[in-house]
């Protein structure tokens, strides 16, 4: 089996384009951004049908699964932020320095989004009948 390698997403902070360039780069984002979008409403739906059903049944089965699932929600959310790079940060200079504050920003993006997708789950979990 071929090993998957993600590739690294950069931002540019300081990326300068005309009109048209930006306009490219919104329909870049939206083409690549919606699909992947709907993907993760769709586990957050998944996820939410595991909460229901560990709730609804009592089943030692079933139980472990919606947390299996956050964890491995947590893993890919960190594999998916974590490769993107920040860069052109105004006042910053340092190489290092960038690094740390993308670091940070990408852990806060991860922890962000499994927060709202555990919250949207349970919300829906709760809410089905």
């Amino acid at each position: 089996m071929q090993e998957r390698k993600p590739k690294p997403i950069e931002l540019d902070l300081r990326r300068r384009e005309t009109e048209a360039g930006w306009q490219r780069v919104i329909d870049t984002f939206a083409l690549e951004a919606t699909p992947k979008w709907f993907e993760w409403l769709g586990w957050v739906l998944v996820l939410a049908a595991f909460q229901y059903l560990a709730g609804q049944s009592g089943s030692r089965l079933v139980r472990p699964i919606p947390v299996l699932s956050a964890g491995l929600l947590w893993l890919y959310f960190n594999a998916f932020f974590f490769r993107m790079r920040f860069k052109g940060w105004p006042l910053v200079r340092s190489t290092r320095v960038e690094r740390v504050m993308s670091i940070a920003i990408s852990g806060v993006l991860s922890t962000a989004c499994w927060f709202t997708a555990r919250s949207v789950a349970s919300v829906v979990a709760a809410h089905t009948k």
